[in-house]
């Protein structure tokens, strides 16, 4: 029987739960429920978490269901380097087993890392010409 893989203090890493859809359909609130649930049971479980589109801000602002949550760990991300610091970061940052974490949204990262190979690769100008191109190929094949 496999092992639950370790964190990089060598405690077992919870359970992995993917939730995903589309923008407004309530991801960040369940995220916000699960860690409010948590806080009123007296868990010292953490969320650390990785926002990509500043929806935590908006969903924590003063007089909201959520703004005494005190177990969120939130670093907002604007690009692909940011995010995947923030993630490492949190990983190494796990105390317990109980801790949570979540990179909220995951579609938007999917264009970051894009972005960035093509950067890489092909130098920092190279995204817009890149895509220019690729639609110009996709368009020419269409003719």
């Amino acid at each position: 029987m496999p092992s639950a893989p370790l964190s990089s203090k060598g405690q077992p890493i919870g359970e992995r739960i993917c939730v995903f859809g589309e923008q407004y359909t309530g991801k960040t609130r369940l995220v916000l429920e699960t860690a409010k649930w948590h806080q009123a049971r007296g868990s010292d479980a953490t969320f650390r978490i990785v926002d990509t589109d500043l929806s935590y801000e908006r969903m924590l602002l003063e007089g909201s269901p959520y703004s005494g949550l005190e177990n969120l760990d939130i670093i907002q991300a604007g690009d692909w380097g940011e995010a995947l610091g923030g993630a490492m970061q949190h990983r190494d940052n796990i105390e317990s087993a109980d801790d949570w974490l979540v990179i909220d949204r995951y579609g938007i990262l999917w264009d970051w890392v894009q972005d960035h190979f093509i950067t890489e690769v092909l130098g920092t100008n190279a995204v817009h010409e890149y895509w220019e191109k690729a639609r110009k190929k996709k368009d020419d094949a269409r003719l």
